[in-house]
């Protein structure tokens, strides 16, 4: 009869239009429903003032991905399942082995929550567990697949060097592919993940447990040291985005009489909202950190300043350059450790097609990150870096060794803010203040000299000081 396929049945009957699975397919799509229900979960209970876009992009990643498993399934072959089921194992395996790795490494040496975990963290980590399984399971489809099709051409009997090509082929598409795909996809996956890390051991002597509001209107939480000379600085975290990155930094200050705000930024330790490690979002923490500084008790008006280590240096470029004057004020500046935090920030470095190919794997990465947070980066820092010019707040960068674009990023930086440079080649990165002569003096010289008004410390040549 017209209109019925073969088997005789209507185009209204299910079994007419569902395409027929194998019993591979079926997980498959089982699998990838796991890792997105557990995506999904995480997008509903993602705390804090998050957007539209933050809470709905990731949701069209998984569809976009959930319905092209769909079609592999639903064809003939093995490369769409074999190349859907890496991917989507990819991402399951690592979002799942991040809230594993929480649940028993991540833990250790961290102090106690203060509570037990809430019905949502319950939920996350079994959906992580879960999710984990998914992905392990995926990657296993994948590698069947893939073995199974070798095992098919094996059996033809192809000359000695057809298959030594097909060899070096493969050995070729597995690095390309861990490259392009697995690194980038595995890095941007961690970048935006929080761990539920707390603050390791007790509030130390002198300071008190605080909390305020970015200018968003995520809570975040922090410690308070108050000031002895008038003057106080916000130290602003490291990729880690915990408090603990700027313990060494907190004691140096409070030696020296500053008050100190060391604060979880967004999305990590006691902190609420969503976690980016490139610091994208993390201004408007710096801003109601200012903020929270500006109305305490002795702190002169004048008198505020930050130090930002890694992210915490790259924030506070776009910070330091976006400051509506008014609103809140900074009066001075360290940035330790600024490196990169956009696609746009790598193009000053790109001379050939080799440093292009040398960057793609981390422009990838940028794009994963954008894709799983539903954020931007914003303005690219060297841009930013200018505008300080027109602020004119003193600026002091400082750049190690061991990133191999810290350096020669830092200078660009500095030449377009007009602002002193101290490069450290053999020092690891952001260890100065541990492992560098004369670190102490440097910084609080400049902070001294810019936020009390007392004579500049002898640092070395404005445009930039090397260490010896």
């Amino acid at each position: 009869m017209s209109g019925r396929d073969e088997r005789g049945r209507s185009p209204l009957h299910p079994g007419a239009w569902l395409p027929r699975l194998d019993t591979q397919a079926t997980l498959l799509l089982v699998a990838t429903a796991t890792w997105g229900i557990h995506v999904a979960t995480e997008t509903s209970f993602r705390t804090g003032h998050a957007t539209t876009r933050e809470r709905l992009e990731p949701l069209v990643v998984v569809l976009v991905l959930s319905a092209a498993a769909l079609v592999a399934c639903a064809r003939p072959g093995w490369l769409g399942k074999a190349s859907i089921a890496s991917l989507i194992g990819v991402l399951a395996a690592t979002n799942g082995g991040i809230h594993v790795y929480d649940l028993t490494v991540g833990r250790e040496g961290t102090a106690p929550a203060m509570s037990g975990p809430s019905a949502a963290t319950v939920v996350q980590d079994v959906g992580g567990l879960a999710s984990l399984l998914a992905g392990l399971w995926l990657l296993g489809l994948a590698i069947v697949l893939m073995r199974r099709r070798r095992a098919a051409r094996r059996s033809t009997s192809a000359p000695l060097w057809r298959r030594g090509v097909r060899a070096l082929a493969a050995i070729a598409t597995a690095l390309a592919l861990s490259t392009l795909v697995v690194f980038p996809v595995v890095l941007g996956t961690v970048q935006t993940h929080r761990l539920r890390h707390t603050p390791a051991g007790a509030v130390p002597a002198g300071y008190r447990a605080v909390h305020f509001v970015a200018s968003d209107g995520v809570q975040l939480s922090g410690w308070y040291h108050p000031t002895r000379n008038g003057a106080a600085v916000l130290l602003v975290p490291s990729a880690s985005g915990t408090r603990d990155s700027v313990r060494a930094h907190a004691h140096l200050l409070v030696r020296h009489g500053y008050g100190v705000l060391a604060y979880d930024a967004r999305g990590s330790g006691a902190s609420d909202g969503g976690r980016n490690a490139y610091g994208w979002g993390w201004r408007a923490d710096v801003t109601g950190g200012v903020r929270f500084l500006s109305t305490r008790r002795h702190v002169q008006p004048e008198g505020i300043g930050a130090i930002g280590l890694s992210t915490g240096a790259d924030v506070l470029i776009e910070t330091a350059a976006t400051l509506v004057p008014g609103e809140s004020t900074l009066s001075a500046t360290v940035m330790d450790g600024a490196t990169a935090r956009s696609s746009g920030d790598l193009a000053p470095l790109e001379h050939s097609p080799t440093d292009m190919l040398g960057d793609l794997p981390l422009r990838l990465t940028f794009g994963v990150i954008s894709l799983l947070s539903g954020t931007s980066p914003g303005e690219p820092l060297r841009h930013l870096a200018g505008e300080n010019r027109r602020h004119r707040t003193p600026i002091l960068l400082i750049a190690a060794g061991s990133i191999p674009q810290e350096i020669p990023l830092s200078r660009r930086y500095a030449k377009a803010a007009h602002a002193p440079l101290w490069t450290l080649p053999g020092i690891a990165h952001t260890r100065g203040i541990h492992d560098a002569a004369g670190y102490e003096d440097r910084v609080v010289g400049f902070l001294d000299h810019a936020l009390l008004g007392r004579p500049a410390a002898r640092t070395g040549p404005v445009s930039e000081a090397r260490q010896r």
